[in-house]
């Protein structure tokens, strides 16, 4: 079993004892680099180890990091007020290095797909948030409803692309 599901397994008893002592965005973040860090680890050692090599739990790692930082930037774009901005920072560096390592180091489409959806999101996100800022319409949620519509198109033509270049 991987390491970081023993945390989430036990995820009641574990935020309900660390929540006493530590706010939501404290352990938000600590999952986040926990996780990362043991990506970025079994990444390693996958190149040395060949039994480390299966793609399945890298890529339950890469997903729970990146579901992790993209909400910490969802929740900085909803309630910046009580939440700070390093989760918008962290994000667009997680992104970037996603995409750099997962694109051109070794390739993965799961890992590229799901960056995809993660930009969607907080991209629609911070429509909302601002749509709503400003006195949301109906014309405001078609236009983000447009938005999410044009952003899956090109991202599912740009996964088509590389899914294409990794074939030939």
């Amino acid at each position: 079993m991987l390491p970081c599901f023993s945390i989430f397994r036990h995820s009641p008893r574990f935020f309900g004892l660390v929540g006493l002592l530590f706010s939501t965005e404290t352990l938000l973040w600590s999952l986040f680099l926990f996780n990362t860090l043991i990506l970025g680890l079994w990444e390693f050692a996958g190149s040395y180890q060949k039994w480390l090599a299966e793609r399945w739990p890298l890529r339950i790692l890469a997903g729970t990091s990146g579901g992790l930082i993209t909400t910490l930037a969802v929740w900085g774009l909803i309630d910046f007020r009580s939440f700070s901005l390093y989760g918008l920072i962290g994000y667009v560096i997680w992104l970037v290095l996603a995409y750099c390592f997962y694109r051109h180091k070794l390739p993965d489409l799961f890992v590229l797909a799901g960056g995809v959806l993660s930009f969607i999101v907080v991209v629609a996100t911070g429509l909302a948030k601002l749509m709503l800022s400003y006195g949301g319409t109906a014309a405001g949620l078609l236009f983000i409803g447009l938005v999410v519509i044009v952003l899956s198109a090109a991202g599912s033509y740009w996964l088509k692309s590389i899914a294409q270049e990794e074939q030939s």
